[in-house]
């Protein structure tokens, strides 16, 4: 059976936004699907294309500076960053989303946001005004009921970050730009 989605005329202007990220693998994605599926109604339910951890995200604008992709993309070049096992072991809803959360996150992830976070102020490219580095994969919005919950983890080693152009009102995620988290060799 094949899924249709139909083309929805927005009844806001677009936004454009957008943010550096940890994909989950599809294996992965199968499982939070998965999971979902369990959760109950809700308003909306996140595509499972568009799963993703916000590491860094900027304003979101009425349209796309040029150069923005490209001073981004530069401002990252010094990042070095290891292959990191992440485990997501709470389902956290409050009434406006549903998400994924871990208990404990890994300092391997907190180095990584600070690096990025330098990175883009070093370029004077200033992150959401109040946004803070709460890491979670969202999953619904608007769940009809508020609750927390332990799960059996949901694991995977991230081993890539990406950059992606969220068309906001569109409902469309586009990757622009990927970059490998590598293990740095140690000098003897």
């Amino acid at each position: 059976m094949t899924r249709h989605e139909t083309f929805v005329q927005p009844t806001e202007p677009i936004c454009h936004r957008l943010f550096f990220g940890l994909l989950p693998p599809q294996d992965v994605v199968d499982r939070i699907d998965a999971l979902t599926d369990g959760l109950g109604p809700a308003k909306t339910r996140v595509r499972s294309g568009h799963l993703h951890i916000t590491a860094s995200i900027f304003d979101d604008l009425p349209f796309l500076p040029p150069r923005l992709q490209e001073v981004a993309t530069a401002a990252i070049a010094s990042i070095q960053a290891p292959p990191m096992q992440l485990a997501f072991d709470r389902i956290v809803a409050n009434g406006r989303t549903a998400c994924l959360v871990q208990s404990e996150v890994p300092p391997a992830l907190k180095a990584f946001q600070r690096q990025l976070a330098a990175a883009l102020e070093r370029a004077q490219l200033p992150l959401r005004r109040g946004w803070k580095f709460h890491p979670h994969i969202t999953l619904l919005y608007d769940p009809q009921e508020a609750h927390s919950a332990q799960i059996v983890p949901i694991s995977w080693k991230a081993e890539e970050f990406v950059l992606i152009h969220s068309l906001v009102g569109l409902t469309q995620h586009v990757v622009l730009d990927r970059w490998p988290l590598i293990e740095q060799p140690r000098l003897l």
